[in-house]
């Protein structure tokens, strides 16, 4: 496998902007000066991270465009590199997991690791409206899971608490007949 540390992949804000108007529809939905603020969020992520692809080669697209995905779901927050995930595995196809039980997974949240198919992180860019996208759903569990357990961020358990209230009640009407919205699999929990 291949490893880069985030603080040797020196992009120029051009090629940033190159691959983000090209692959990220988010990116391209911001005004100029939104895109400059998240071209710099984005450096700056890559420069606190380790890329650990699993593959014989990778693109300079990869490290990019996943931490684009984090950026993206916490482009409102100040504090947005998470420091608990220090590595950021990136598989081709989805890979085996072993705990709880033998499974394959398209990502999972673990110990100091965000792990992703890029094959399945591709297609929740390419099919933005499937409401699937593994690389949001994977940073939204780093992010809960990093403002939970740290005490740097006691706002957050509060609103988080207040968050629940409205997300079982949400929930539970998911799980009426003829609700549609969320796939099998995001219906597990709330």
């Amino acid at each position: 496998y291949l490893v880069y540390p985030g603080r040797d992949l020196q992009f120029s804000d051009t090629v940033l902007h190159t691959i983000l108007t090209r692959y990220f529809p988010h990116y391209n939905s911001l005004q100029p000066e939104g895109q400059t603020r998240f071209t710099g969020r984005v450096k700056k992520f890559i420069r606190h991270k380790q890329f650990i692809i699993h593959a014989e080669s990778g693109f300079r697209e990869m490290p990019v465009l996943v931490s684009a995905s984090a950026i993206q779901f916490s482009f409102g927050f100040d504090d947005f590199l998470l420091p608990q995930f220090r590595h950021i595995h990136i598989y081709p196809e989805a890979f085996i997991g072993t705990y709880p039980n033998l499974r394959f997974l398209e990502g999972n949240v673990s110990g100091r690791s965000v792990r992703l198919s890029w094959k399945h992180f591709l297609n929740g860019y390419q099919y933005p409206h499937n409401g699937e996208n593994v690389g949001l759903h994977e940073f939204a569990h780093a992010y809960h899971l990093q403002f939970t357990t740290h005490q740097e961020w006691p706002w957050f358990a509060e609103i988080f608490q207040q968050f629940s209230v409205q997300a079982t009640r949400i929930f539970a009407d998911e799980q009426l007949p003829g609700r549609e919205l969320y796939p099998d699999y995001a219906l597990k929990n709330a």
